[in-house]
């Protein structure tokens, strides 16, 4: 529940944030405030549509990669309009990711072999480590990757589309870091926020 979440976020981050939850087909974004969700709009910007059309190279070219970022920002700036029409002048101030592609970003950083949801909870990724892990990450092969601890079975091509769409929304809102919350704090969120939205219609 966010209730969860805001549990485990400081409280100058609760007060005003920008909550997001990368899938496989689509990113939720959800503006937060004083622990109340104010709106939610989901894009069909997911890590596997991202892979599907746009990594052809092993490792990833800085072109594919390329390719990945500006097809984030298509639909990040489709969430720029939502929020405007529901009358918000900026951004939030802080910036939380959650679920499997943004903790697993934090574990392969951290190299947190077993995965520990108490250390990645509150984790901070900077831009410079965000940057870091991309070139750490994009200069290996699918196989390289694969046999990496942190990466679970299936996500090597997938976590590389997730670091593109979180280097999209920190470079695309003026975010300087993300706070990492583990998704099992968020479930229901996302729900609870679409259905507040649709009674205040």
């Amino acid at each position: 529940s966010l209730a969860g979440a805001c549990a485990v976020l400081d409280v100058q981050t609760r007060q005003d944030m920008l909550l997001f939850d990368i899938g496989g087909g689509s990113t939720e974004f959800i503006r937060a405030e004083a622990g109340q969700a104010r709106d939610a709009i989901s894009r069909p910007l997911g890590v596997v549509r991202l892979v599907e059309t746009h990594l052809a190279s092993d490792p990833p070219s800085d072109r594919d990669y390329a390719a990945m970022v500006n097809a984030a920002r298509a639909h990040l700036e489709a969430v720029s309009r939502f929020w405007e029409q529901h009358g918000a002048a900026h951004p939030p101030a802080h910036l939380v990711g959650t679920a499997g592609t943004v903790t697993t970003l934090a574990a392969t950083e951290m190299n947190l072999v077993p995965y520990d949801a108490d250390a990645v909870n509150n984790h901070v990724m900077t831009r410079q480590s965000i940057a870091d892990l991309r070139e750490r990450l994009c200069a290996m092969t699918h196989e390289a990757r694969e046999s990496l601890p942190t990466i679970e079975e299936g996500r090597a091509d997938l976590i590389i589309a997730g670091l593109a769409i979180v280097e999209a929304v920190m470079d695309c809102w003026n975010y300087p870091a993300m706070t990492v919350v583990d998704a099992g704090l968020l479930e229901g969120v996302w729900l609870q926020a679409r259905s507040d939205q649709a009674l205040r219609k």
